[in-house]
């Protein structure tokens, strides 16, 4: 992976259309701790913004149920249907920022550690303000 400048969004681009290719995921979405959307693999930008808005829903959601049952922060929120679609919510902070990273998968039994890891180390080594 070539390090570009954090402020040329065609890094980030390339970095979720591969991992997108390498994991097989439906889609990468990145938005801030509000839930605006910053980037996504998906092309549609009403298809990300509404999955956008879902993932500051479901975050306040966790983040609610977090402080009424004392729990530390949160590592992970993932969530799947009877289908096997799955999501994968992993907030995290770059810099100063927080922000949320979501997955989706059509597979709830494929993998996809290794690959959250690394977009996240790339977006966290590039990120500024």
């Amino acid at each position: 992976m070539k390090k570009r400048s954090s402020n040329n969004q065609t890094f980030y681009k390339e970095l979720f259309t591969e991992i997108n290719q390498e994991g097989g995921f439906s889609e990468v979405l990145l938005t801030d701790d509000s839930g605006l959307p910053i980037l996504s693999s998906s092309d549609e930008s009403e298809d990300t913004e509404i999955t956008a808005a879902i993932v500051s829903k479901i975050q306040q959601s966790v983040l609610l149920t977090k402080d009424h049952l004392q729990m530390g922060d949160l590592e992970e929120i993932s969530l799947y249907d009877n289908n096997g679609k799955r999501l994968i919510i992993r907030p995290f902070k770059a810099g100063s920022s927080s922000m949320f990273l979501a997955i989706l998968m059509p597979e709830k039994s494929m993998t996809y550690k290794r690959l959250l890891k690394k977009t996240l180390r790339e977006i966290a080594r590039n990120w500024e303000i």
